[in-house]
This record gives C-alpha cells, sequence and structure tokens, in this order.
C-alpha cells in the first residue's frame, strides 16, 4: 500500500509486477482528484489519466477494481473507458447501491488481458 499520487504509480513499482490495483474514486460531491488541469470532481477525469500508470504495473491476468459514484459518471462510460485501454470487464452487476442522497456507489472490476 502506498500512499502517494496515484497518476504517477509508474515511478513506486516496477513493471508487470502486481496482481490487482484497488481504487475508490472521487465521489464528486465534497472532495475532488488534482490533475494537471486543476481540481476534478469527476471521477472519469482521474480514472483516465491513472490507468495508464496502472496497467503498467498490472501483470497479464491481473485486475483492476474501482468504485465510484454514478451519479456523476455512469456505469456504462467507466466500463467504456476501461475497454477502451484494453481491459476486460468481469461481470459484478448488482452491486450498485444507495450511500446517501448525493452518493450512488458501484463497482468494476476488469481483468488485463
Amino acid at each position: 500500500m502506498f500512499e502517494a499520487d496515484t497518476t504517477q504509480t509508474r515511478g513506486l513499482l516496477k513493471g508487470n509486477s502486481v496482481d490487482l490495483v484497488v481504487a475508490d474514486l472521487p465521489y464528486g460531491v465534497v472532495h475532488g482528484s488534482r490533475s494537471a488541469k486543476g481540481l476534478a470532481r469527476g471521477p472519469l477525469e482521474l480514472l483516465e489519466e491513472a490507468l495508464p500508470g496502472w496497467l503498467s504495473l498490472l501483470r497479464p491476468g491481473g485486475a483492476l477494481g474501482v468504485s465510484w459514484n454514478t451519479h456523476v459518471a455512469p456505469r456504462e462510460d467507466a466500463l467504456d473507458l476501461l475497454e477502451e485501454h484494453g481491459l476486460e470487464a468481469v461481470d459484478y452487476e448488482g452491486f450498485e447501491h444507495r450511500v446517501d442522497q448525493a452518493i450512488n456507489r458501484d463497482i468494476l472490476v476488469a481483468r488485463k488481458v
């Protein structure tokens, strides 16, 4: 486990050295993520920026698990982004649940082929 900027993970470990990356993306309600573009409240911006580094660390067959607020990013958009980066989704539908009025949380799991 590291406490670091997730968009800079390539410098933390050697490539193809981890089996699993798990991320709880910003929910876009109060907190956001900082990037080269400044503060972003949407999880997809962070996911798109972080994916290349995460993928460089994952071994073939390794997996990525993410959770986020579907009120600010639809499941289909997150799934499309993972697939655009060559990941294969693993079916875990039905996990989506309401956390509070502003947060509807879901997960996606995808495997590096």
